[in-house]
């Protein structure tokens, strides 16, 4: 702003000089007619006057404006991606290969012609006992060897845990099976029928699945002697 003002006035000093210098001259001595002379003081004068304005005729000119201020870049933000809870894992109660052999090696027995002499009316309660076991009426079978005479205690305690094995209640059935193995008639049956109730839970009853498996594998005269020795192999 400062710069503008002093060169104003000093144009303004120059235009004063130049046209106190031309009345000077008008108002001088009369000189005889020269008319080269004359024109030369005016091509002079012009000159001056020009050399002037086209000097100072710059800083006349706005000034250009200054620079677009720019924004400091914006920092990207990156959003947090939040980590997928884990998933609960989940332990099942059996495992499926050892619940799969223990249903292959399973036979299910035959009880429909294990009814001795004449029937009594306590009799004929674990016949129908055995009678539900063929038709695959777990539950039923269940219920009428609980009511079977004490003479009918093992026969009513083995079918029962054939009705609790197919019934998937394997440690129950292992408790009845073991109970059986003492018996004459169910004892060999009932030792490996125990072997194969407590194979669903092969982790927590390793140790006593592997000592009967070896002892009924060794002994030749066992009847599931081939049976323990090819479950043993596939345990290994």
């Amino acid at each position: 702003m400062n710069d503008k003002l002093e060169n104003e006035a000093f144009e303004s000093l120059i235009a004063s000089d130049l046209s106190a210098k031309m009345k000077h001259w008008g108002n001088g001595p009369t000189q005889p007619e020269n008319p080269r002379g004359g024109n030369w003081l005016k091509l002079l004068a012009l000159l001056l006057v020009g050399g002037a304005i086209w000097w100072f005729w710059p800083s006349r000119q706005p000034a250009p404006p200054p620079p677009p201020v720019m924004p400091p870049p914006t920092k990207e933000v990156v959003p947090v991606q939040e980590s997928a809870p884990m998933a609960q894992k989940i332990t099942p109660p059996e495992k499926p290969k050892y619940l799969a052999l223990a249903t292959a090696y399973y036979v299910k027995p035959t009880f429909s012609h294990q009814v001795r002499g004449e029937e009594t009316e306590e009799e004929h309660m674990i016949h129908e006992a055995q009678m539900a076991f063929s038709e695959n009426d777990y539950q039923a079978t269940l219920v009428l060897a609980e009511k079977a005479p004490a003479a009918y205690a093992s026969d009513a305690d083995y079918i029962q845990a054939h009705a609790l094995f197919n019934l998937k209640k394997y440690t129950q059935a292992a408790n009845l099976f073991e109970k059986l193995k003492i018996s004459v008639r169910y004892g060999e049956a009932a030792e490996w029928y125990f072997i194969l109730s407590l194979l669903p839970n092969y982790d927590q009853n390793k140790s006593l699945i592997n000592k009967d498996l070896v002892r009924i594998s060794n002994d030749g005269t066992h009847t599931y002697n081939r049976q323990a020795a090819a479950l043993r192999n596939q345990l290994k």
